[in-house]
């Protein structure tokens, strides 16, 4: 998965840059209003409210529009097919208003879900042990959550014609047919796109351009299932043939 999701994103560098800055101009509005919003979680719920914020900030910004466009792109690159400008234009379009309203449907319920943590955490009125029990299920009632809406927004943007009560469906499948899986390339996708964030010229340039492209890599690898994809142009040929070697000996690439 690391060698062709590295080939995926240095085949596409240049596209993935300027996305990545369209990306960054759109999502300035979520961007201002999750910083607000985090401001008040983490002055009324302290820690709780810390992680709350960060769970309903990535999936506000997860499910906009502009980050299904950035995905839908990577996901047609990871399967080899060309994407046009008016794909992407049209696919953005389409997803402007639902993305607008499925950031705020992501988000709620983790924030709600939090509340109730941070209220069980407080609570006098009932054993300790059992505070901690309460807040716990919601916790991990918020991982579950957050993993569905990792699948949704990939699911979401693969542009099969799903309905999106299938897309619903397929997301929830695969958060419990596989969450360990769903855990581990979640968390990757977050680490990575957040330690470029942090450098600030990355969040401008790639970030979200480099974790769409690691995410899409790891679901077409998930559902594959043992039936490999051929490249548009040359359907007799293997997926990814090159190695790393053929960065430094580009000339032996067709050896």
């Amino acid at each position: 998965m690391l060698k062709k999701f590295f080939w995926n994103l240095y085949d596409h560098l240049g596209t993935g840059i300027v996305l990545n800055l369209l990306w960054f101009l759109v999502s300035l509005p979520w961007f201002l209003a999750i910083w607000s919003a985090g401001r008040v979680l983490v002055s009324s719920f302290g820690a709780v409210g810390f992680v709350t914020a960060l769970a309903a900030g990535f999936a506000a910004i997860w499910l906009n529009p502009a980050t299904l466009t950035a995905m839908f792109c990577a996901t047609r690159w990871v399967r080899y097919q060309r994407v046009e400008r008016a794909d992407a234009w049209r696919f953005f379009a389409a997803q402007l208003v639902p993305g607008i309203a499925l950031s705020a449907a992501a988000a709620l319920p983790l924030v709600i879900l939090g509340a109730n943590a941070a209220f069980y955490l407080r609570a006098s009125w009932v054993p300790r042990f059992v505070g901690l029990l309460l807040a716990g299920v919601m916790l991990w009632a918020q991982i579950a959550f957050l993993l569905m809406v990792f699948w949704f927004g990939l699911n979401r943007a693969a542009g099969d014609g799903a309905r999106l009560r299938e897309v619903v469906r397929d997301s929830i499948v695969l958060t419990f047919r596989y969450p360990a899986r769903s855990a581990g390339l979640f968390v990757s996708t977050f680490v990575m796109g957040a330690a470029m964030a942090l450098t600030q010229v990355g969040l401008v340039l790639i970030a979200m351009s480099l974790a769409a492209v690691f995410a899409a890599t790891g679901r077409r690898e998930l559902l594959r299932a043992g039936k490999p994809e051929r490249s548009e142009e040359n359907p007799d040929a293997p997926e990814e043939p090159r190695t790393f070697r053929d960065l430094f000996a580009p000339w032996e690439a067709n050896r």
